[in-house]
Parts: C-alpha cells; structure tokens; sequence
C-alpha cells in the first residue's frame, strides 16, 4: 500500500544516500495550487520502501517556464534541509517529519534557492530567477534557534554596498562551505548576464566577497 501510494507522486526534488539507506524527497500536486511534499526511506540492503508524513504546501513545487529549479536540499547532521522557492525551508528528520521555515522564522522572503551550514550558522541564498521587477536576490546568515537574520548581500542594493550590488537583479543559486578557509562559495546567477556572473567566495572572518570565477556569457540556470 505504502509503495502504491508512493507511485502517486510525480516530482523528485532530491535524494541523499547515507551508507545503505537512500532518502528521496517528492511532490504531488493536490490542486491547481496547492502540493504535497514527503520524504521516502529506502533501505538498499533489507531491499524495504518507507513513506513518511506528507506535509501540504501553499503553493506547487514546480520548475517554472525558464526551466529554474526550485529546490536544493541541503543534508546535515540530523537534518535535511529542503529549500522551495516560494515556500521557504523545509527542515526534515531522518523520520521524515518536517518543520517549515519562512518569515515567521526571521527569513527575508521565502524565495529560497539554497542553505548551507558552516559552524553554528546556516547561510541562505535567494532569487526570484527572471522575475527581476521584485530583485528578491541575496544571500544572508541565518540562526534559526534564535530566528536572527542578518543580510550579506542583496539585489535590492542599487549603490552597491558589497561588489555584487548595485547592478542587474540577480539571484544566489548554490552555496558551498569551505570550513578550512572559514569561508563560502557562491554561484551568482545575473539577468541578464554581466561580468558579475559566476563564482564568488564570501570569506565570513572579515566579510569580504572575491569573485573567482567569472562567467558573462553563461547561462547558469538549468535544471540539473
């Protein structure tokens, strides 16, 4: 019955493979704007399948007509962590109960498109893709314990407080940590495209951003 109902889901949003076991995570729509969302448990050795709790979404986790993903999971310890652009960040236990996080929780919007942690602090990013009249783009630290919020950069910035603003609208779309400099790598997404667009390392000690990579004629979004 469980695997029945597991085959009325129409969308993988992502997986993570611990050891023999291999969580995935799906969506169904329910109606024309509302979908379902629930973490699957295989156990690759004992050859079981795991349903765990559904949880309703105001909103369908879908790519939109540019064919930008809109979700990026994020496992840590004890925790996966599933942003939804126009939902926020679902945060998923191992037994597939979630909680949801949004501006009631100190994000900024909930068009999130990434998180990564590094030491006691997560680091979101955010972007509306090619919806650039609402440059909801940016990256901020995050503490979801104490619900504080501080933002590291923005879009919104027309004079540029940070070398990445102050320019086209555009969106952080990955975050990778790198603990041993204490430092990120972001993957900036521009609209449209500028010398701007590429990788950036956000170096968390003196708060400065150094681009590394720089892609102007790149399209970065595409469904992976």
């Amino acid at each position: 019955a469980g695997q029945g109902k597991i085959a009325s889901y129409e969308r993988c949003l992502g997986l993570r493979l611990v050891n023999k076991t291999c969580l995935v995570f799906l969506e169904r729509k329910v109606t024309a704007t509302n979908s379902i969302v629930a973490q699957v448990v295989l156990d690759l050795a004992r050859g079981t399948v795991r349903l765990g709790r559904e949880h309703t979404l105001s909103g369908l986790v879908q790519t939109d007509a540019n064919f930008i993903p809109v979700a990026h999971l994020e496992p840590t310890e004890g925790l996966n962590w599933l942003c939804v652009r126009g939902t926020g960040i679902l945060a998923f236990k191992e037994d597939g109960t979630a909680s949801l996080f949004n501006e009631e929780q100190g994000l900024p919007t909930r068009e999130t498109r990434c998180v990564a942690k590094l030491g006691n602090s997560y680091y979101v990013g955010f972007g509306t893709g090619f919806d650039v009249e609402h440059r909801a783009g940016g990256m901020g630290v995050w503490r979801p314990d104490t619900s504080d919020f501080r933002v590291l950069c923005s879009s919104r910035q027309r004079e540029g407080k940070t070398p990445l603003d102050g320019g086209n609208p555009y969106d952080i779309i990955d975050i990778w940590p790198d603990a041993k400099s204490n430092s990120l790598l972001c993957v900036l997404a521009t609209y449209p495209r500028d010398a701007r667009n590429g990788i950036w390392r956000f170096r968390i000690t003196d708060n400065t951003w150094t681009q590394e990579q720089s892609w102007p004629l790149v399209t970065i979004d595409t469904t992976q």
